[in-house]
Parts: C-alpha cells; structure tokens; sequence
C-alpha cells in the first residue's frame, strides 16, 4: 500500500473517530475536547497535498465566501491583538485557528460521514443534560455551570449555550436515512441539551432554544409552531428555575428605571452603555482587545456606575463589544463571519437538499442569538466551536456528487 493510499485511509478513520469526540465531550469534560480537535487538525492537515493536487475537483468558485468570511475574521483578531500589543493568548487564539480551515480539504478529500458528527452532538448534548441533572439534583447547586475549567459559575450561560447548539443542529440539520435507533439518539440529545440551557438559567441560552424550535417546526407546520409556542410559554411559568430568572429580569428592570444598576440585567444595560462610550472614542479601532476592563474601571472611579462593574471584562454583546475593542475593523471582521458563511448556506439550502447547509445555518443563527445577551467570542471555547463548526459544514455542504 502506497503512502498516498495509506495517509488517505489512515486520516479518514481518525478524522471518524474525531468527529464524534470533539462535540461528545465539548461541554462535559475539560481538556478532552482539545485532544480530539488536535486529531481531527492532523488528520486533516495530513492529506492537504492530496487535496491540494486534487483542488480544481474539490474546491468551487462559491467557497471563497465563507473561507473569506473566516479568514478576514482571524486575520482582524490576530491583527488586532498582535497591534495592540495584547497579551500572547489573544493573538494566538486566532492564529492558531487557520489550521481549522485545512478541515474543509479534508472534508472533500476524504468524505468522512456526517452522521459522526451529528451523532457526536447529539451524545454531547445529551451528557450535558445528565451533567446538569447532577449539579443541581445531586450537588445541590442553583445553577448549572458545567465541568470546571473551562467553565465556571460565570460562565453557566456558555454551558447552556453550547448545549442547545449541541442538541438541536442535529435535529435542524434533518439528516436523511437515519433508522430508529439513530433517531432516538438524536431525540435524547435534544432533550438533554434543552434540559442543561434550562437548568443552566440561561436566559439567552433559553431564548435561543425557543426561536431555533420555532424555525424547526414552522418551516412546514406553522400552526404546530404556533402551539409549540405556547407550551413553551407554559413550561416557562411553571418550572421554577425559568419563573424565577424571568421574575428576576422584571425586577431588576423596575431597579434600573429607579437608578438602581447593581444588578445582573442592570449590569447588563451599563456594559453596553460603557461599549457605546468606548467605540466613540476611537470608532475605528476600539480601545484594544484586552482593554475594556479598564474601561470598565476608569468608568466605576469616574462615578459612570457601580463599583462591580470591574468585575467584568466584556460587553456581554457580541456587537458592541466588537465595536469597543476593534471599533470598526472588528466590526467588519464579524460581519464577515456571520454574513459569508449565511449567505453560503442559504444559497445551497434554496437550490437543493444539504442537511449541511441546514446546519450551518443553524451554526449561524445560534451564535448571533446568543451574542445579543453575550459576547461569545471573547471565550476560547465558543469561538473555537463556531469556526470549527463552520468549517465542517462547508466542507460538506460543497461537497458535489454529480459531474456537474
């Protein structure tokens, strides 16, 4: 067996095994999930010359798109960090995310099954659900927040987060053929992943889950989308953890129009005031990545809020805090990052049947409705799940069976 045989076979079935690692253990164990995406980048990166000899067969003219969206978003950040002269880990973040994008050579070469990645999700969400489950029940926490690191009491919004993003692409993804067994488990991850955004007290994570069942059903159903909703709002009132965090948004609300901002939703409404602050003072390049912290604390010793303001060194938007620490330039970058890849997807979807172009667009829509209540980015693991989820998808979804 020749080497240009054995490295294709070789890479497929770790690339296999990978697929389903990676998303299986995103949000229930720490440092698991890095290993697996380090085998997959191997695995991927070790067939680009394959690939690269075989380019004008795998790569089209409309992937430029969504591989421009993503490079044009690392090459800002990577820039960005390197100019500012912000610490080490903002710079590499990006940087070392180019290898992702080999995964879409990879993708086309090999054509490992998306069902491993699907499979993977859905197992992924549904560990987050028993994870959940066990904080809250048997550790007797309020909230559940996920293994630590890398996530934390502060971070239960990016558990439950990636745990609805988890549970739901598969079923929004519709993969074709899949027998009973199979559905089950994709069944069981959308469970699990609802029940860990629910016990996560994630507003956002929650908001995200209704409108992506929403789009779910109603794309051929609208009356049963209809009635969804309605059970949803049901579920809402009764569950106490969901009533209660509701109860607190409506308080803290009535708090803040009596100028009493020292609390969650408050804090909220003068980190995006800070942002708005910060992104007129310098529209076009922001105050630095790692700078809005002492934005943050020059506004608290200023009087412009209360003192626990410094504990925060994000917007809690993904926008605004895109506009405060790269103003303009990193503006642009995240728009190239949701729109290019959107519009790759979008135009597939309408032209013909790709689960993974369903998914991708649900890849999209999930993270910008979860940017709206924080800022993703700004964490290592959200933003590592979203250009590798990215990746992946395009990689499939351009992926042609016809001479055409």
């Amino acid at each position: 067996m020749s080497w240009k045989t054995r490295i294709p076979v070789n890479a497929r079935v770790l690339m296999v095994a990978a697929l389903f690692a990676y998303p299986a253990l995103l949000v229930v164990m720490a440092r698991a999930p890095g290993w697996a995406l380090g085998v997959l980048l191997i695995a991927s990166l070790a067939t680009l010359p394959l690939a690269y000899a075989r380019r004008a067969e795998l790569f089209h003219a409309e992937d430029r798109g969504p591989v421009s969206g993503l490079v044009l978003f690392l090459l800002v950040g990577t820039a960005g960090a390197i100019a500012w002269q912000a610490p080490t880990s903002f710079w590499v973040n990006y940087l070392r995310l180019f290898g992702v994008l080999a995964m879409i050579a990879a993708i086309r070469l090999l054509k490992p099954p998306e069902a491993a990645f699907y499979a993977g999700c859905a197992a992924g969400a549904l560990a987050a659900g028993v994870f959940a489950l066990w904080q809250c029940l048997w550790q007797g926490e309020p909230r559940a927040f996920g293994p630590e690191p890398p996530f934390g009491f502060h971070l239960a919004t990016i558990f439950g987060g990636l745990s609805v993003l988890l549970g739901l692409l598969p079923i929004l993804a519709d993969p074709p053929g899949w027998r009973w067994p199979g559905k089950m488990l994709l069944l069981a991850g959308m469970m699990g992943g609802v029940t860990a955004a629910v016990l996560s007290g994630s507003r956002g994570a929650w908001l995200t889950c209704i409108v992506l069942s929403l789009w779910r059903v109603g794309r051929t159903r609208r009356w049963a989308a209809l009635l969804l909703l309605a059970v949803i709002i049901g579920v809402s009132a009764m569950l106490p953890v969901l009533a209660g965090r509701w109860d607190k948004a409506l308080d803290d609300l009535l708090l803040y129009w009596s100028d009493q901002a020292d609390t969650a939703l408050g804090l909220r409404f003068e980190m995006w005031k800070a942002a708005a602050a910060a992104f007129a003072s310098n529209p076009l390049f922001g105050i630095g990545p790692d700078g809005f912290n002492a934005w943050l604390l020059a506004r608290t010793e200023a009087g412009l809020g209360p003192a626990s303001l410094a504990n925060f060194d994000h917007a809690h938007n993904e926008v605004l805090h895109a506009m405060a620490t790269g103003g303009l330039i990193y503006l642009a970058g995240l728009a190239a990052a949701f729109w290019l890849p959107w519009r790759y997807f979008h135009r597939i979807n309408a032209t013909r049947n790709s689960p993974a172009a369903r998914a991708g667009l649900m890849l999209v829509v999930t993270f910008v409705l979860l940017g709206l209540t924080d800022a993703v980015f700004a964490h290592r693991v959200t933003m590592t799940a979203y250009v590798v989820g990215i990746a992946l998808m395009v990689g499939w979804a351009g992926i042609r069976t016809d001479p055409a």
